[in-house]
C-alpha cells in the first residue's frame, strides 16, 4: 500500500499547458493564419479573440507562444 501511495504521488503532473492544449485545439496552421493577420491589421483583435476563444493578455501570451514554441 505504501509504494503505490509513493508511485501515484510521483506520477502526479502540474495539470498541462493551456497554450499547448489551445494550440492543439484550434490548429497550428489556423493558430498562425489568425495571429498573422491580427498583427497585421487583415483582421481586428476583437475577431482573433473570437476565432481563437482568447482574449487581452491570453491571446498575447498565446501568439508569443505560437511563435516561438516556448511556454511564457
Amino acid at each position: 500500500m505504501k509504494r503505490l501511495r509513493q508511485q501515484t504521488e510521483q506520477t502526479k503532473t502540474s495539470g498541462g499547458n493551456f497554450y499547448a492544449t489551445q494550440t492543439m485545439r484550434i490548429g497550428r496552421h489556423f493558430a498562425e493564419a489568425v495571429i498573422s493577420a491580427a498583427k497585421e491589421g487583415t483582421i481586428l483583435y476583437r475577431e482573433a479573440y473570437q476565432l481563437t476563444g482568447l482574449s487581452g493578455d491570453t491571446f498575447a501570451k498565446f501568439a508569443e507562444y505560437v511563435d516561438t514554441g516556448r511556454y511564457i
